[in-house]
């Protein structure tokens, strides 16, 4: 067949329609984002809004993946933050994961993808318009992205808080307040359908803003940290034994702990596998004065359990502080799983898991001793407690709540 030929008059006459209807779409976007909230809520209840709202809106970053079917269970999207999947994965990443092998269809938007592709189970798309729109679970983390919800129609949000809200501080300096986490969090946590904590300090601190908050513990990918793997070509050569540590490298590391323990064990190796913030490159770069003390950075996170399998001791070198005693770190689970002794300073997380020893005073030198004389022989101890924190155990809490409330399910 022929292409069919237009005429330059009709050619301009598309080109300034279209032109128009951008403009009377960003018109229309900025007249619907001043509106009050209830009055946009009430304009989304109406008959024809959702039609209605793509039509003035666009189709630019909004929700066009296909409905799911009625009765079936909702799909799951994680909405784009910084987190990449692959990268250092973090708890959305793994809460992803157990809804997905929970049989809910899982979205996870990451922007700097290419191509959509599926991960285990997880489908990771490049952008809002590659999930569905309707009867969906939104998963949100970081309260700002509460402005996307009005883009979908009947979504169950589960607001997760897994850190201190004083993580984002540092970052939010030139953030107009308008933007910043503390203006968002209220309103996110009053409105949810579900809120979760993955600690009971950070229940507490946040049960005087909602008192019906589910606690969903950090856990561990069992299967893959109480596997075996070869030895990592770039692990130093053994000359001693190994004190590890893997994932960031921030502020809140204890870095003078690490410096005393480095210089009074000379016969002991630390190894630290994971990204440094540049705030502390000139913190990490003094470590290099210690010869026993080898930083590998950054490594994948299908590759992190098996460094993590051939540490004799893992260490979590945080400093106690409001930011610190709120986390429940994923990193102790992992070690655990590989049969690995942790030892680490006294945060409420750590205190209540039975295994880990505590270090008093910022003096790391004992417990680590302790653990090494230990080794091998509280491995299985060790493996059944991390078993019992498996990823699929964990989210138990989450979807039991979902289907007593008849939020699991897309409505019939």
């Amino acid at each position: 067949m022929r292409p069919l030929r237009t005429s330059p008059v009709a050619c301009c006459t598309t080109r300034r329609g279209e032109v128009l209807g951008r403009s009377f779409r960003r018109m229309a976007r900025r007249v619907a984002l001043a509106m009050p909230r209830p009055m946009r809520s009430a304009l989304r209840a109406l008959p024809g809004a959702a039609r209605l709202r793509r039509t003035l809106l666009g189709d630019h970053d909004r929700p066009l993946g296909p409905d799911p079917r009625r009765g079936s269970l909702r799909p799951v999207v994680c909405l784009p933050t910084w987190s990449r999947w692959g990268v250092m994965n973090q708890r959305p990443h793994h809460l992803m994961s157990a809804l997905a092998a929970a049989g809910h269809p899982v979205f996870f938007v990451q922007p700097d993808l290419l191509e959509a592709r599926t991960h285990g189970g997880v489908h990771l798309v490049p952008a809002i318009r590659d999930v569905p729109g309707r009867d969906v679970i939104l998963y949100i983390h970081f309260a700002p992205l509460r402005d996307l919800i009005g883009r979908f129609d009947n979504p169950v949000v589960v607001y997760d808080i897994y850190d201190d809200l004083s993580i984002f501080s540092a970052d939010e300096g030139a953030v107009p307040v308008s933007g910043r986490v503390s203006s968002h969090h209220l309103p996110l946590i009053r409105s949810s359908s579900l809120v979760t904590v993955s600690d009971t300090t950070l229940m507490e601190r946040h049960r005087g803003e909602r008192s019906d908050l589910l606690l969903v513990a950090n856990g561990v990918d069992y299967a893959s940290f109480s596997a075996a793997y070869p030895v990592p070509e770039d692990l130093p050569r053994r000359t001693g034994p190994i004190i590890g540590y893997h994932g960031m490298v921030s502020y809140w590391f204890d870095f003078a702990a690490l410096h005393a323990a480095a210089k009074q064990r000379p016969d002991w190796q630390f190894v630290l596998v994971g990204p440094v913030d540049p705030r502390v490159a000139p913190e990490v770069e003094l470590l290099g004065q210690h010869s026993n003390v080898t930083l590998l950075g950054e490594r994948p996170s299908d590759s992190i359990a098996a460094y993590v399998g051939h540490f004799d001791v893992e260490v979590i070198w945080f400093e106690v502080t409001p930011l610190t005693e709120a986390v429940n770190p994923l990193k102790m689970y992992e070690a655990m799983a590989a049969g690995v002794p942790v030892v680490a300073p006294p945060l409420p997380a750590c205190q209540a898991t039975p295994g880990v020893r505590i270090a008093a005073a910022a003096d790391f030198i004992p417990p680590i001793a302790a653990a090494l004389a230990a080794r091998g022989s509280e491995a299985e101890i060790l493996r059944d407690t991390a078993a019992s924190a498996d990823w699929s155990a964990r989210v138990v809490p989450l979807l039991e709540l979902l289907d007593a409330r008849g939020l699991r399910r897309v409505p019939l």
